[in-house]
């Protein structure tokens, strides 16, 4: 396995067409929340093309995709923001709302280099098994509630802290240090 990148924004990542698994943190400082393989024969193949898939807005239905659009939904003010768009007479198109989302989300993205798809797939798997991560990825995600008014301004407030760097990533999640490392052994 190839060391881990610098984290990029989502938006502007540039990973080669080759197998790998990439991490991904919501805000520069924020906490780890979502893990997938970039393998496969898809057009722009590998980690290139499966995050070409979310910044254009079109995997609203697949992985991280589903993941941050779900998040976005639970969001009253987002979801305001959509719907005084719609009764202005200025919908937006589905990929739009993607994009949109993806910009509420405010990702950052690192990647490592694999082999094969089998070694990014059992890297995948250890990732997961971290205890302790609220993970965006189906399989292991905490279940969505849309929070109360209260719990909402909270969590807003904690994810300003994080995004702003004066605060370390939730107590909770174990950081994007110890999830290297853990990906390192093996």
């Amino acid at each position: 396995m190839a060391p881990w990148t610098d984290w990029v924004p989502l938006i502007s990542a540039d990973p080669p067409p080759l197998p790998g698994v990439y991490l991904v943190r919501q805000c520069a400082g924020g906490p780890v929340v979502y893990v997938e393989v970039g393998a496969g024969a898809r057009k722009g193949g590998g980690l290139r093309g499966r995050l070409r898939r979310y910044t254009s807005g079109k995997a609203l239905a697949s992985g991280l995709g589903e993941g941050l659009f779900d998040r976005a939904l639970t969001d009253r003010d987002w979801l305001r923001e959509r719907l005084t768009e719609v009764e202005r007479g200025r919908p937006m198109r589905a990929s739009q709302w993607g994009k949109a989302a993806l910009a509420w989300a405010d990702l950052y993205v690192c990647w490592a280099l694999t082999e094969s798809r089998e070694e990014a797939m059992a890297l995948e798997s250890r990732l997961l098994a971290v205890p302790g991560v609220e993970w965006w990825n189906r399989a292991r995600a905490v279940p969505l509630r849309a929070p109360k008014a209260d719990a909402r301004r909270e969590r807003h407030a904690r994810t300003n802290r994080q995004c702003s760097g004066s605060s370390s990533s939730s107590t909770s999640n174990p950081g994007p240090d110890r999830l290297r490392r853990v990906a390192a052994v093996g």
